[in-house]
């Protein structure tokens, strides 16, 4: 099926820039193009949907077919983050799925349609699962850059499939295996059904921005959503948008400055450079483009880059390669307390007797979305 102009996946992008749709549709060659993150992305869902059947179906005595070095079928082969985090994901949606009431309640990888976004909104949430009077969704995320699932556009879009009589709770899960944050990788948010589609909620602003994104002459906005345009390499609005920011970097004032202002300076300087950051990763994919099709870059070459180095025979194997170098090739020594509560053993015990040392402190911005999702959990542990 032909890609849809409103994805989900893209919904934070076109929820803040109507231009984006249409600059899409005038350069789809930029946005069919196929990343080695997003390959790598694919087959980590493929490694996390064979987990969950695995968790739910296999025998105890069944091992999980998928080991490193597996081809997945797309052509990357499994490595240990992706099992890792796959058993992450399968230990934590598989609990929500025996709750269903029956198998028509669990829908994984299915395609929707947003209906009440708009008619061109369509994708496929990782799992949806409704268990009496809640709607679950989950979305697994394989990337390294934190996904807030606090009014998530993505799972609202999903959500925005049809409004569920017999469903009052709604709760969106993103699990990001390789986000070292300190809420840790699994993240949750709870809404009313009603809030969601209540006038002016917002599935209706989502439905708003849609329109204006498929009208006729819809307005090119830059912000942090520009970082993973496809097609920014095309937009004027975000070409003068680091035009400014290279100005900008000449004319920063060296001098002290009040608390109230250094705030408001280091914001303008961050969106600077990810505005500066993005247009240097959209040139350096244009040049690879050229390279790729056969054209010369003064200065530049493509060097082919590896993942991390894998086994590729039974484990059998590798030890025997071991004896005959008389090394030992198995995992000896303690394991780390992450490992160990991978392997079962329960987290309460594993923290009471281990700890992670503080190695500095960093600034960070303040987020709105972080603190309503903190006094959730903080009502709920209350309750």
């Amino acid at each position: 099926m032909e890609h849809s102009i409103l994805a989900p996946s893209a919904s934070y992008g076109w929820s803040h820039c109507g231009g984006r749709v249409q600059l899409s549709r005038l350069f789809p060659q930029l946005v069919d193009i196929e990343t080695d993150e997003q390959r790598e992305g694919t087959a980590a869902h493929e490694v996390a949907l064979e987990a969950v059947f695995w968790k739910r179906n296999a025998r105890a005595d069944q091992p999980f077919a998928m080991k490193p070095g597996t081809m997945t079928k797309v052509g990357v082969p499994v490595t240990d983050e992706m099992i890792d985090g796959a058993m992450m994901y399968a230990d934590y949606v598989v609990p929500y799925m025996n709750k269903a009431e029956s198998h028509l309640d669990i829908k994984a990888e299915q395609l929707v349609y947003c209906r009440h976004i708009h008619k061109e909104c369509r994708g496929t949430p990782d799992l949806d699962v409704k268990i009496p009077g809640e709607r679950h969704i989950f979305d697994y995320k394989f990337g390294h850059l934190f996904v807030e699932v606090v009014d998530n556009t993505q799972e609202m879009c999903y959500t925005a499939d049809e409004r569920r009589p017999d469903v009052d709770k709604v709760v969106h899960h993103i699990i990001q295996p390789r986000s070292f944050d300190r809420d840790g990788p699994i993240r949750r948010f709870e809404y009313s059904q009603d809030e969601l589609f209540a006038p002016g909620g917002p599935i209706e602003q989502l439905h708003i921005a849609a329109e204006h994104a498929m009208s006729d002459n819809p307005t090119c906005v830059t912000g942090d959503w520009c970082i993973d345009c496809p097609v920014r390499t095309k937009c004027a609005a975000f070409r003068q948008s680091n035009f400014h920011a290279i100005e900008l970097s000449r004319h920063i004032s060296a001098a002290i400055l009040l608390p109230e202002e250094i705030g408001y300076e280091i914001e303008v300087i961050e969106k600077a450079h990810k505005f500066l950051g993005a247009l240097l990763e959209s040139r350096k994919e244009e040049a690879l483009a050229y390279i790729r099709s056969g054209e010369r870059v003064d200065g530049y070459e493509a060097q082919p880059t590896t993942g991390n180095q894998a086994w590729n025979v039974a484990p059998e194997m590798v030890l025997k390669l071991g004896s005959m170098y008389k090394k030992d090739l198995s995992k000896s020594g303690l394991v780390t307390p992450k490992q160990a509560i991978k392997m079962g053993v329960s987290a309460a015990a594993v923290n009471a007797i281990s700890s992670a040392p503080q190695t500095g402190v960093k600034l960070v911005k303040t987020s709105q979305r972080r603190i309503r999702r903190i006094m959730q959990n903080a009502v709920k542990k209350e309750d």
